[in-house]
Formats: structure tokens, sequence, C-alpha cells
């Protein structure tokens, strides 16, 4: 478990490249602010798209799913 740890906080280290900015597989930033910008997708509900996902590389979630309670039942 703790090598498992190490190894997270290693990549995400290197992932970063000590707070120069970007993921290099995501693109996502280290630091978020008002400036950062999103895409919204309209996807059907319970399909193979409903999911929400993670950068394997820095952690950063890349999807977010927001359901409505019409959806849930």
């Amino acid at each position: 478990m703790v090598a498992s740890v190490a190894s997270k906080v290693a990549r995400l280290l290197d992932a970063t490249g000590g707070g120069d900015g970007a993921c290099p597989d995501c693109g996502g930033p280290d630091d978020f602010g008002p400036d950062d910008t999103y895409e919204i997708v309209w996807i059907d509900p319970n399909g193979a798209e409903d999911r929400e996902e993670w950068c394997e590389t820095c952690g950063m979630q890349t999807r977010f799913v927001i359901r409505w309670p019409e959806d849930l039942s």
C-alpha cells in the first residue's frame, strides 16, 4: 500500500513538472483560477459516456457527470 501511494505521488510530481503548468497527458493546469474554460457536452443518460473520468497521470477529474432527479430512478 505504501509503495503504491509513493508511486502515485511520484507520478503526480513528474506530471506537473514541478509546477510548470500543464499535465503532459490531459493538459490540465496545476493551479485553477477564474480563467479556466470548460466544455459542456450533452449525452444520453445511462449511455457509454455516462461516467466520470480522471486523468491517469495527474489525477485531475476530466469528466463530470451531472444528473437530474428524474434520471436517478
